[in-house]
């Protein structure tokens, strides 16, 4: 005897969309808008785009989120909230491995902040991908590597904090590039990381951190960029008047005295040297050693050859110049 199914109207509905040829059901596609922004979360398989609200230009196009050096792709986001200007869900990893969060908030109409979590278990690196359009890209390192200020094609590991003993690897480097299409991307983080530009179609970045956090910052002019990053990470600092006249270092003033008793005594004949000889001043710089402890300065102060140190300083400051101590 034959064997009788039975399903509801709305289950049938649903398989004869599937059995006909060429038929698919789209995934959800959920929206979080601003004045400036439009995002557009797609849930299954798991990307986004970030568009611009007036002349809906993609400005930017998710190709890939991944997590741990195996790289455990994201496949699809669940679980979806939103309020008025966060939109957060879980993302559901390739293979069963495991679960992550993302939450996207307009920080400002211009702003979007991502923060992504991996919820299960140490990251190691947090790794996203976006798709490249042809754009410039501006910044990160202080080298334009391949000759370029232009970084289309640079691949290169980004150096955080504390990198070796003692050292803290400063340099112009920053987390952040801007691009011509009305666009930059700031990683608020100070970890260790790589970026790949523009390269096979695409550019990424991953860094050991969790969460992780990023901005996308809108234009659309490159100033407008450069003003919501300062407005994050702080802009550039004046330095006072006397930082642009010239400043005198020796590497270890405790070596060639020549005609003086100590390191106190040959700081202050070089001042004296450079007043002879009508050279403008504005600092004398000590490299260490100058002190006591780890390296010649570990314990933050100076030993027996500068027996005043604070008539040191009166004596600089009287002749219209700074002291200036070199550690690390």
């Amino acid at each position: 005897m034959p064997k009788t199914f039975h399903c509801s109207p709305a289950a049938l509905v649903i398989a004869l969309a599937l059995a006909a040829p060429g038929s698919a059901i789209s995934a959800a596609v959920e929206v979080l808008k601003s004045s400036a922004l439009r995002l557009e979360l797609t849930t299954s398989p798991y990307s986004f785009r970030v568009l611009e609200a007036k002349t809906g230009q993609v400005l930017l196009s998710h190709s890939a989120l991944a997590f741990t050096q195996k790289r455990f792709a994201a496949a699809s986001a669940t679980g979806v909230r939103k309020t008025s200007n966060t939109l957060r869900a879980k993302v559901l990893l390739a293979a069963g491995a495991g679960q992550a969060e993302v939450a996207f908030t307009f920080s400002k109409p211009e702003v979007i902040q991502v923060v992504i979590s991996y919820v299960s278990g140490d990251p190691g690196e947090i790794f996203q991908e976006f798709n490249d359009q042809g754009e410039h890209y501006y910044g990160i390192w202080q080298y334009p590597f391949g000759g370029n200020i232009d970084n289309r094609g640079a691949e290169r590991d980004f150096l955080g904090f504390g990198g070796l003993p003692v050292v803290i690897n400063p340099n112009a480097r920053a987390p952040f590039y801007v691009t011509s299409r009305k666009y930059g991307i700031y990683v608020e983080t100070s970890s260790q990381g790589h970026y790949t530009i523009a390269k096979d179609g695409k550019t990424s970045f991953w860094f050991r951190d969790s969460p992780l956090k990023y901005h996308v910052l809108y234009g659309p002019t490159y100033a407008d960029v450069l003003r919501r990053y300062n407005a994050l990470a702080g802009p550039a600092f004046m330095p006072p008047t006397w930082a642009f006249g010239s400043v005198w270092w020796r590497d270890d003033h405790h070596a060639d005295l020549r005609g003086v008793s100590n390191a106190q005594e040959k700081v202050m004949d070089d001042a004296a040297q450079l007043a002879r000889l009508q050279i403008p001043a504005s600092a004398m710089w000590l490299d260490r050693p100058f002190g006591t402890g780890t390296m010649g300065w570990g314990n933050f102060d100076f030993d027996q050859s500068f027996p005043d140190p604070a008539k040191m300083v009166r004596d600089l400051k009287d002749q219209g110049m700074y002291l200036s101590l070199l550690s690390g």
